[in-house]
């Protein structure tokens, strides 16, 4: 499967059949072409596929008279596809991975939960480090103060992301 990000969009709507039963992965992983918040979008196809929806973005974007800025642009295939895309004429760089909302995203449009959880441990390790310096020590803040920091600044950042990611203990350290 082969993915592809694009930035700087009008805003589409995702609409799902009345098929769903309630199995996300069997259900919803085979119709979901794309995810979309705010101005980022995610194409998700196999390689025919995702020809196809380029040239309706290419299509969608010159009937209401706009571009896909091309420099937030990526796609995420396995390196066996050497298939190049095109948009606008213009080949997308590949990479072998990005991050949407935050979520590191992976070829087949897996979340690369490791590189998730690493990055969360380094953001709350850094803004602990941060907030020590302000006074986030035994001899700074009281108790009370230096637990709301924690629980409303760095607990937040080693929660993100995991309640959609199952927790094995593969993923703990």
């Amino acid at each position: 499967m082969s993915h592809f990000r694009l930035k700087h969009c009008i805003k589409f709507f995702l609409l799902l059949d009345n098929s769903f039963s309630g199995d996300i992965v069997s259900d919803l992983t085979p119709s979901i072409n794309c995810l979309l918040y705010a101005d980022g979008v995610v194409l998700i196809a196999n390689p025919e596929n995702l020809t196809s929806l380029l040239r309706k973005c290419e299509a969608h974007s010159y009937s209401l008279g706009y571009r896909w800025n091309l420099l937030k642009c990526v796609l995420v295939a396995p390196t066996s596809d050497a298939k190049t895309y095109q948009l606008y004429g213009t080949t997308i760089p590949k990479e072998s991975s990005f991050s949407h909302l935050g979520i590191p995203i992976k070829p087949g449009g897996l979340i690369d939960y490791p590189a998730m959880i690493q990055h969360n441990m380094n953001k709350a390790s850094l803004t602990m480090n941060q907030l020590a310096a302000i006074g986030l020590n035994s001899k700074g803040f009281p108790p009370l103060l230096a637990c709301r920091f924690y629980s409303q600044m760095t607990r937040a950042q080693l929660d993100y992301g995991l309640a959609i990611s199952p927790l094995t203990t593969k993923f703990i350290h």
